[in-house]
C-alpha cells in the first residue's frame, strides 16, 4: 500500500513539470519510481506518452538524474531541442539508433525490443544502445525488469530507483521590447560561464554547468587560478581553493573543510563557525582581510548555519561558502575571464568546462580518474590546511560492495523521499542532489545550504523556511 501511495504522489508532483520547483508549466518532466524485478504498469506508459507529447517547440536545457545519479544538467539549447524532437517523433530503430549531441553527452535514441530507449554517454564513448551494462539508460513502458538505470546495471538492476528526465524551456518573452543599448558599455562582462563550485556528497559543477560526483576521500584541488591579483592590485598573486572530502557514516561522503589561498594569505573554513586566517581563529560576524579583499561571515538566527563571502574586485565577483552542521558548499559567482580564464582543477576548463588533466592536454572521460588526477600534491599545489589529510597519497574510493551498502543505507534513511522533496523544493533542477544529501545525512536542514548556483538562488536559500 505504501508503495502505491508513493508512486501516485510522484506522478502528481512531476508529470509535465507542474510542480513549482521545476519551473513554469511549459517545462516537460517525466519521473518514475522503478521497482527491482518488476515491469512497467499502464500508468507509467500513460505518463510517458503525455511527457513525449509535450516535447514540442524549443528548450533551453535538459537534465536527468535520480536515486543513484546526481542530477546531470546539460545547458545546450540546440542539443536539448533536437533531443526533445527526436524523442517526441520516436526517431531511431534498434539496429539504427539516432544520436544527438547535447553538451558533453551524446544521447542515443531508438527502439529496444518493442519500446523506446534513451541512453546518455560521454561524447566519443562506445555505442550504448540496447545493450546491458552500466549506462545511463531510460527504457520506459517495458513489461520486464530491464527498464534501464542511472547507476550500475541497466538490465534487471539490483535495487529499486527513481529516475527523472526533464526538459526546460527558455524564459517567456517580456511584454515590451527591452530598451536600446546604452552608449557606454556597462562594467559587467557580456558573456561568462555559469557559476560553479562544489558541495554535498560531494557534487561538483563545472564552469559551464555540467554536474558530476566524485566520492574519493582526500584533499582535492577545486580551483587554481594563477593570474588573480590580490586586493592591493598586485598582479598574478594567484588564487587556489582546496576542499577536503571526508567519510560520513562510513559509506557517504561530504565536504568537511575548505581552504582558500590568495597571494600569501589563507582562509580556512571548518565546522560550526570555526574559521581561520593564516592559522589565527576568527569570530563569526567580524570582517576579515584576505590579501586585501574583504571577508564577511554570518550565522543564521537560531540555526547551526554559517555563510562566508570573499568579495573580489571583479563585477560582483564573489566566492561564497555555506556550512550547515559540518556540510560545506562553495560557489564562485560572476567569475571574470581576467581572473579565471586560465584556471584549472575540478571545475574544468573555463572556456567549455572540459575535464582537463594536470598536463593541460588530456581530457578525462572517467570522473574517478579526473578526481584522482586533481588530488592535492603538496610539492605542486602546496598544503593549505592546518591539519594534514588522513589520505595524503591516494584518494580512498568506495568499492563496489560499499556502493551497494551505500544504496541500502539510503533506502533505510529516517527521512522519506517525499519529506526530502518538500525540504529541497527551492533547489530547482538540482533537487535530486539535495534529496540525496538530506536522506544520507538524516537531516532536513542540509537543504538550507542551497544549490551550487547563482547569487539569486543563494538569497532564496538563505531566506528559505528550511533555515
Amino acid at each position: 500500500m505504501s508503495f502505491t501511495i508513493s508512486k501516485t504522489l510522484w506522478t502528481l508532483l512531476f508529470v509535465l513539470g507542474k510542480f513549482a520547483s521545476f519551473g513554469a508549466a511549459q517545462d516537460a518532466s517525466f519521473t518514475w519510481n522503478y521497482v527491482q524485478s518488476a515491469g512497467a504498469g499502464s500508468q507509467e506508459c500513460t505518463n510517458w506518452n503525455a511527457f513525449t507529447a509535450a516535447l514540442t517547440g524549443n528548450f533551453a536545457r535538459v537534465a536527468y538524474g535520480g536515486t543513484l545519479l546526481s542530477t546531470v544538467t546539460l545547458n545546450d539549447a540546440v542539443g536539448a531541442t533536437n533531443l526533445a524532437d527526436a524523442i517526441q517523433r520516436g526517431l531511431g530503430t534498434q539496429t539504427s539508433p539516432y544520436t544527438v549531441v547535447v553538451g558533453s553527452k551524446t544521447a542515443w535514441i531508438g527502439t529496444c525490443g518493442s519500446t523506446l530507449e534513451v541512453s546518455f554517454i560521454n561524447t566519443g564513448g562506445a555505442d550504448p544502445h540496447c545493450v546491458c551494462g552500466a549506462y545511463e539508460t531510460f527504457r520506459p513502458c517495458r513489461n520486464d525488469a530491464h527498464w534501464g538505470g542511472l547507476g550500475g546495471a541497466n538490465c534487471n538492476p539490483q535495487g529499486s530507483q527513481t529516475m527523472t528526465l526533464t526538459f526546460y524551456r527558455n524564459g517567456a518573452p517580456t511584454a515590451a521590447p527591452t530598451p536600446l543599448p546604452t552608449p557606454i558599455p556597462s562594467e559587467a562582462p557580456s558573456s561568462l560561464p555559469a557559476p560553479g563550485g562544489a558541495g554535498g556528497d560531494p557534487h561538483f559543477k563545472t564552469w559551464h554547468g555540467a554536474q558530476y560526483d566524485f566520492h574519493g576521500h582526500c584533499d582535492l584541488v577545486l580551483l587554481n587560478a594563477p593570474h588573480v591579483a590580490d586586493g592591493h592590485r598586485k598582479a598574478n598573486q594567484g588564487l587556489s581553493i582546496h576542499i577536503r572530502s571526508s567519510s560520513f557514516k562510513t559509506f557517504f561522503s561530504y565536504i568537511s573543510d575548505v581552504a582558500i589561498r590568495i597571494g600569501d594569505d589563507v582562509l580556512e573554513v571548518g565546522n560550526q563557525g570555526k574559521h581561520y586566517v593564516n592559522g589565527v581563529p576568527q569570530t563569526v560576524g567580524a570582517t576579515e582581510d584576505l590579501a586585501g579583499y574583504r571577508v564577511s561571515s554570518s550565522k543564521a538566527k537560531n540555526k547551526p548555519r554559517h555563510v562566508y563571502k570573499i568579495h573580489l574586485d571583479g563585477y560582483k565577483e564573489e566566492i561564497d561558502i555555506r556550512e550547515y552542521k559540518d556540510w560545506i558548499s562553495i560557489s564562485i559567482l560572476h567569475a571574470t575571464r581576467k581572473n579565471f580564464g586560465t584556471s584549472s582543477g575540478l571545475m574544468g576548463r573555463f572556456e567549455d568546462g572540459a575535464w582537463v588533466s594536470r598536463d593541460n592536454i588530456t581530457i578525462h572521460k572517467d570522473m574517478n580518474e579526473y578526481g584522482q588526477d586533481w588530488q592535492v600534491r603538496g610539492a605542486v599545489d602546496g598544503f593549505l590546511f592546518r591539519v594534514p589529510s588522513p589520505h595524503p597519497k591516494q584518494c580512498e574510493l568506495l568499492s563496489k560492495a560499499n556502493k551497494k551498502i551505500r544504496l541500502r543505507r539510503l533506502e533505510e534513511s529516517t527521512i522519506s523521499q517525499e519529506e526530502a522533496m518538500q525540504a529541497c523544493a527551492h533547489w530547482g533542477s538540482e533537487i535530486m542532489d539535495c534529496v540525496f544529501d538530506v536522506r544520507a545525512s538524516g537531516d532536513l536542514g542540509v537543504a538550507s545550504n542551497g544549490p551550487i548556483a547563482s547569487s539569486t538562488d543563494l538569497v532564496v536559500a538563505y531566506n528559505s523556511s528550511a533555515l
